[in-house]
């Protein structure tokens, strides 16, 4: 897979003593914490089908969305993290510090697997994080099968988040990713959001959305892993390994390997693709560079 990302990195604990700080401009405010708000929200599933290369799978089978639990995470000092559980229709709701200050979230199954991550989409734009002045109800996120992508509107009142706040430490942050031309999807670069986060645990976890690329359900669009695992170590960022398989590929997974620079302002570095069987044109792994820039 060739990837150009745009990398949105969400910081949940300010990472003390872990190397340069982000220094964006923000309403992140360790003394006056964000206020709560409620956020609600629907999920869905696609409809009426959802097109592949080989013509529109039909979704006939509702997904049994009871259990399903949509995580958040705020981009902010201190941070804040939520969960909303869904019922039989998909129905769910939760209340977290997160008012003025940009969030992420991402989906897990009933049985605790991370399935989605959930995109944004504000006209053309989209991205992985939002700002909302208030309590709101994002309607439908609508999850495609198989693509760990899922997708609501930004709500009036609300506006996807650009820029990083102050006083987070690096890499937590937002990040645009380059790694050059899509060979499969009409030659236009892939790009792709990226968020890095802290669980309670105080252990890094990301998740990574690629555009114009060839999915994993053989569809040029999006393509996201939630929920995957991140370690930072003095200057090295390290991403995964997570699932790149594609079909007649079914063991493919990609890492990546960057290195931040001092002003924690640009990252360069590889994705490694591993898993793929000798003497297989069809199933080959290689090294993709990468570079990245801070916002």
């Amino acid at each position: 897979m060739r990837l150009t990302a745009a990398v949105t990195i969400l910081g949940v604990v300010a990472a003390a003593g872990t190397g340069c700080s982000g220094g964006g401009d923000g309403p992140a405010n360790p003394v006056n914490p964000p206020a709560e708000i409620t956020v609600t929200a629907t999920l869905a599933d696609p409809t009426p089908a959802l097109l592949t290369s080989a013509g529109p799978t039909l979704v006939t089978v509702p997904t049994a969305w009871a259990g399903f639990t949509l995580r958040c995470v705020s981009l902010a000092s201190p941070p804040a993290m939520a969960s909303g559980v869904a019922n039989a229709s998909g129905g769910l709701s939760f209340t977290f510090a997160a008012k003025g200050v940009p969030f992420g979230c991402y989906l897990v199954d009933a049985g605790g697997t991370a399935v989605a991550t959930l995109i944004f989409a504000s006209g053309p734009n989209h991205g992985l994080s939002i700002v909302l002045n208030g309590s709101v109800d994002l309607g439908a996120i609508v999850v495609t099968p198989g693509s760990g992508v899922a997708v609501a509107q930004v709500p009036t009142g609300g506006s996807l988040g650009t820029t990083t706040p102050a006083g987070l430490a690096c890499p937590l942050g937002m990040w645009a990713f380059d790694a050059g031309a899509s060979g499969t999807c009409g030659g236009s670069h892939i790009t792709a959001d990226f968020w890095i986060a802290r669980d309670p645990s105080g252990s890094f976890v990301s998740s990574f959305t690629a555009f114009n690329t060839m999915t994993r359900i053989d569809a040029c669009g999006p393509e996201s892993w939630a929920r995957v695992t991140t370690s930072y170590t003095g200057n090295s960022v390290v991403i995964g390994p997570f699932d790149a398989s594609r079909a007649g590929c079914p063991a493919k997974t990609m890492t990546l390997v960057m290195t931040v620079d001092a002003s924690c302002r640009t990252m360069s570095g590889n994705g490694i693709e591993a898993g793929c069987p000798t003497g297989q044109t069809l199933c080959t792994c290689g090294t993709i560079p990468m570079t990245a820039a801070w916002h």
